[in-house]
Formats: structure tokens, C-alpha cells, sequence
């Protein structure tokens, strides 16, 4: 891109001393010097901003640990492993992974940050995302706000400032309706069988 730049700067510089000098040009070829100057510098601004606003080697892509992960391990040919991760993705009828619920979200710009992680990135420190099954009512309680808690059975390690992903389920099977949740409070006494109650609150869409 650099090179692109300097070559059309040059090529600006060079038209400018022609114009300038009228060396024996008719009135129309220099009216047609002056409009690919013009187009010259337009071009040399649209790569301007474009190199700018590209990540560098000081100014890395920040992704989730889980990226990062499908990164590592799939780097050595990342453009056939991306376009093979998309299609499981699009094609898969169960609810999505965590790196494909990433990967189909276009404000991620997945591809773009993917490609852009070959300059080096960081691991942004992110909330670890539960997927967990609840029927119909409950569900709906915690939309409307009537209920604030959740109960389960601590086998995931449930923290403070974790997410769960509530996906709802009834007769047998995923409705596609979900919710996720904020788990703002956990007490620290112990619960009989290893169960644990979290405060929980709805996470709005425009703060994802």
C-alpha cells in the first residue's frame, strides 16, 4: 500500500510540472492532465484512510480466548478453515458454539479480524458464556422481570460477571427463543448437593 501511495504521489508531482510548464500540450490535453490529477489525489486519499484505519503491529486486533484458540490451531491454512467453519456454522440445526456465535455476528467483522490476527493480536478479557436449557415460564419471568435469580446445579464453576445464555426448551427440542443474562451476585454460603442460586439480570441488545 505504501508503494501505491508513493507511485501516485509521483505521478501527481510529475503532472503538476507539466501542467505548470504547458510544454507544448493543446489546451485539451492539459484539461485532461488536470482531471487525472484530480482522480490521483482522490485515489491516493481513499488509500490514505484505508492504510490508516488498517490494525498494526502496535495497534493489534483484541479477540476472545476462544478465538484465539480456533485461531492457533487453525492458522497453518486459515482461509479454508474459516470458509469450513462458516458452513458448520450456517448448517448446523443445534445451537451454535461459542466461536460460531462469534463468527456469525457481523459486528465481530469475523473474517476481517481473523485475517488481521496474522499481525499479531491480544486476549481481551471477556465473560465466560454459559448455554444452559430453561422451560417456556421461566423464561418468560425473567423477561418481564418477575423473577432476578437462577438455581442450578454448580457443576460449570459459575461466577460473578459470567453470562447465561438461557435457550429455551420444550418437548424435547429448542424453541430458538433466548435470553442472555448477567449473573451479578453469588452468595459465598455453601448450598445442600452442590447447588448454587445467582442474581441474574437481562443483558439488553444495544450492550452486547
Amino acid at each position: 500500500m505504501e508503494k501505491l501511495i508513493d507511485k501516485y504521489k509521483k505521478e501527481i508531482h510529475n503532472y503538476g510540472k507539466y501542467i505548470e510548464g504547458q510544454w507544448a500540450c493543446g489546451i485539451d490535453r492539459v484539461s485532461g492532465m488536470k482531471i487525472e490529477v484530480e482522480l490521483l489525489k482522490r485515489v491516493v486519499k481513499d488509500l490514505e484512510q484505508l492504510k490508516s484505519s488498517l490494525p498494526t503491529r502496535q495497534d493489534k486486533v483484541e479477540v476472545p480466548e476462544f478465538v484465539a484458540e480456533w485461531y492457533e490451531l487453525n492458522k497453518a491454512d486459515l482461509s479454508e478453515n474459516i470458509f469450513l467453519a462458516i458452513k458448520r456454522a450456517l448448517d448446523s440445526n443445534e445451537p451454535f458454539y461459542q466461536y460460531y456465535d462469534w463468527l456469525k455476528t457481523p459486528s465481530n467483522k469475523p473474517i476481517e479480524t481473523l485475517i488481521s490476527m496474522k499481525d499479531g493480536y491480544t486476549v481481551g478479557k471477556v465473560p465466560k458464556v454459559h448455554d444452559i436449557k430453561i422451560k417456556p415460564k421461566f423464561l418468560a419471568d425473567i423477561v418481564s422481570g418477575v423473577k432476578t435469580f437462577e438455581i442450578r446445579k454448580n457443576d460449570r464453576g459459575y461466577k460473578k460477571g459470567d453470562i447465561l445464555n438461557l435457550q429455551e426448551f420444550e418437548d424435547g427440542s429448542y424453541t430458538g427463543n433466548e435470553i442472555e443474562v448477567l449473573v451479578t451476585y453469588i452468595p459465598d454460603f455453601p448450598l445442600p448437593d452442590d447447588y448454587v442460586v445467582m442474581g441474574i439480570e437481562l443483558v439488553e441488545e444495544d450492550s452486547q
